[in-house]
């Protein structure tokens, strides 16, 4: 099954229409279906968006896929209009990061994305919207992170604008082939995380995050990284002794050498 939260109706009416989604007037939560797709809307804000994503997600098999579609702010190098991949959700309020595990190869721009409480009309670095924190969260309760995903299209540049229910549905429509194709190929793909990664390097991972005190963020930094290099390394293995026996008792040291771990692992990526 593909599950899709879209905060607004007219996000998701592209969706609805492409795929023949029929309106459940039985279910107690919003729900366009069909025997393959289920989409709900959650109304503006990280909350309302966890609340109907849990819903949503209630009989979801690890096997399914789950993705949040719809518009984002962005600075003025990405134009209006492109669809972006998020490989990086931050919550603004409790400075939460959650990290969405992307192994297809895809042609999308991919961005860091910030979750707002309130709508941002000043420049900001990441891309930005009002939702994602909260989807990604309840997402996370039901599947892998690998199952999850995020897309969201640049309908402005910070600018204060009021945009017509037509010209946000214009906004999705233009980029859905794109996204279909990747919907298709994400429902298709079965490897999840404990099949790229097996016991013995989840030993090693482990190991790497007790020895260098890793934070949960930095462990998800490194594990998302070697499974990128894993790929990469095309059935060779890393060497991972020297970061294994050389452990400082010292932070700055420690992070040295992490942040060293982290940029030769990239460069196998």
């Amino acid at each position: 099954m593909i599950y899709i939260v879209c905060a607004l109706l007219a996000e998701a009416r592209p969706l609805i229409e492409h795929f023949s989604l029929r309106h459940n007037v039985t279910s107690p939560f919003p729900l366009y279906e069909n025997s393959d797709i289920q989409l709900t809307l959650s109304g503006i804000g990280k909350i309302k968006s966890a609340i109907a994503t849990t819903k949503l997600l209630q009989h979801a098999k690890k096997s399914d896929v789950v993705l949040n579609i719809g518009l984002c702010a962005h600075n003025k190098n990405i134009s209006i209009g492109t669809p972006i991949l998020i490989h990086q959700v931050i919550d603004v309020a409790s400075k939460r990061s959650y990290y969405p595990e992307i192994y297809q190869n895809h042609f999308f721009k991919e961005s860091t994305l910030s979750t707002f409480d309130t709508l941002v009309t000043t420049l900001h670095t990441n891309t930005v919207d009002m939702e994602a924190s909260g989807f990604f969260e309840a997402a996370s309760d039901f599947l892998q992170n690998d199952r999850i995903v995020l897309f969201k299209i640049v309908s402005d540049h910070f600018e204060k604008t009021m945009f017509s229910k037509e010209q946000i549905t214009e906004l999705i429509k233009h980029v859905l082939p794109d996204i279909i194709t990747y919907i298709e190929t994400l429902h298709n793909y079965k490897p999840t995380l404990p099949d790229l990664i097996d016991p013995e390097e989840e030993q090693i991972l482990d190991t790497l995050k007790q020895n260098y005190r890793l934070s949960a963020t930095q462990g998800h930094q490194l594990k998302n990284t070697y499974v990128e290099a894993k790929i990469g390394l095309n059935k060779r293995t890393f060497n991972f002794e020297p970061y294994l026996n050389n452990v400082s008792i010292h932070k700055q040291e420690r992070s040295k050498l992490f942040n060293q771990l982290l940029t030769e692992l990239k460069s196998i990526s």
